[in-house]
């Protein structure tokens, strides 16, 4: 207890320091390194993973800086919550960085560009892209519109609805049916088999990456999700060796593959990521139907650009994956920081969104903000929630295709209504492993007259 309170006090000394010494520790460099301290007994990963927002952001206040340094999984890990420099981070100084999750999860998830060196990474964008581009997402947009409405005429609306659940089952089925060729009513056994192997295989996120198993006590959970990625690669070779998937037939053709890689990559586009993020989105939405309600003609309809730029917004201040972990592989610089080895940098989407510099009154929602002719002026690129750079997700436009396309039809085919009594308010969220509700509200539904 002693020495824990004697490196807090020293770490304190050091961040009212005026001027930091650089991490790189020689003494003939005179660069100045960030504020705040990575003290071996000051560990802040209890205080980071019970609000990754509040942690950052008192951080910043404290230390009067977006760049800072602190301590978390027990390393010394340069925070980045300033916009400008997550940007130039992602998309200039991957080639000395690699996925922080690898030493984790790279078993987990497999042999794909998730854990790709920057060089290796590109060179599967290059072939992968043209399969999620804007022509690509028009062909599958029917496959998509074919599963609402058989979820409509599917749906109880006797009871209460978890739009998160049911927008993320939404999507992983519409997912197998592009991904793998399941289709979601002539093939019912095999897509309940692999949802529930993808939710058994996505616990493996949130558990211990260990495999073993107990007397008494069976398998760990860790070794469950290995377990069902096997399942779920299994059913992948079937699907290719019976030429059922379209998608994975046309990236076969590409020949930048191997089979195994090639299984790793629509293992990584079936699995319950992708879902996780467009329930996300839309469950926010939804928890925020006070707010464009308003909006929505007695049609059902909601103008195209008011509805974009909502979700733009919940996107800013709800990203579904916070951010990411990057550890140094040789000694670089970040910024005008000098990064050693092993030290790792974790780029805070969630915080960059809420830059000041560049989001006016950033705590505050306002989708309004990215409107054409909005000052300041705003892109859409300036939405970082897909990440950018090499490592960006790569079906960014498939992905923000379908939250539009379900966002709509549900918007046009309910009306929605909510048990609480405080119904103008933001929803309480968690923000690991995806940001979701806390308490997602049970809707009550019902069709719209026509």
């Amino acid at each position: 207890t002693k020495l824990i309170l004697l490196d807090s006090l020293l770490q304190e000394v050091l961040e009212m320091s005026p001027k930091k010494k650089c991490l790189c520790g020689r003494s003939s460099c005179d660069s100045e390194g960030p504020p705040g301290g990575a003290g071996y007994f000051g560990d802040k990963s209890l205080k980071f993973y019970e609000s990754p927002i509040n942690f950052i952001e008192s951080q910043v206040q404290t230390l009067n800086s977006r760049v800072f340094l602190t301590r978390l999984a027990l390393k010394p890990t340069l925070v980045l919550a300033e916009h400008e420099l997550v940007v130039h981070f992602l998309e200039n100084c991957m080639a000395d960085f690699y996925n922080g999750l690898k030493d984790n999860y790279a078993q987990l998830f497999g042999d794909s560009i998730m854990f790709a060196d920057e060089a290796e990474a590109i060179r599967l964008r290059d072939a992968m892209l043209p399969m999620f581009d804007k022509k690509s997402v028009e062909i599958y947009k029917q496959n998509l519109q074919n599963i609402l409405i058989d979820w409509t005429n599917t749906l109880d609306l006797d009871r209460e609805l978890n739009f998160y659940e049911e927008f993320k089952r939404l999507a992983i089925t519409y997912n197998l049916e592009v991904f793998l060729g399941i289709n979601h009513k002539d093939d019912i056994q095999l897509l309940e088999e692999v949802i529930s192997s993808s939710s058994e295989h996505w616990h493996g996120v949130i558990s211990i990456p260990f495999n073993f198993s107990l007397p008494f006590f069976g398998n760990s959970t860790y070794s469950i999700a290995m377990e069902a990625k096997e399942k779920i690669l299994r059913i992948i070779k079937q699907r290719l060796d019976g030429q059922k998937s379209r998608f994975g037939e046309e990236l076969r053709a590409k020949e930048v593959f191997e089979i195994d890689k090639l299984c790793d990559h629509l293992l990584l586009f079936s699995c319950a990521l992708i879902p996780k993020g467009v329930g996300s989105i839309l469950s926010i939405l939804f928890e925020l139907h006070w707010l464009w309600r308003p909006l929505v003609d007695s049609e059902g309809c909601i103008p195209d650009e008011e509805l974009e730029c909502i979700l733009l917004e919940i996107a800013r201040m709800y990203p579904p994956f916070i951010g990411g972990i990057r550890i140094a592989s040789a000694e670089t610089k970040v910024g005008r920081f000098h990064v050693p080895a092993g030290t790792a940098v974790h780029y805070s989407l969630l915080c960059a969104m809420r830059d000041p510099e560049l989001f006016l009154d950033p705590n505050t929602f306002n989708y309004k903000r990215w409107k054409d002719g909005a000052k300041p002026s705003l892109r859409k690129e300036d939405m970082i929630g897909f990440g950018t750079g090499p490592h960006s997700c790569i079906g960014r436009h498939y992905s923000w295709d379908c939250i539009l396309e379900i966002a709509k039809f549900a918007i046009r085919t309910f009306l929605v209504t909510s048990p609480s009594s405080e119904d103008h308010r933001f929803p309480e969220v968690k923000y690991l492993p995806c940001l979701r509700p806390v308490n997602p509200t049970p809707f009550k539904v019902e069709l719209r007259r026509r």
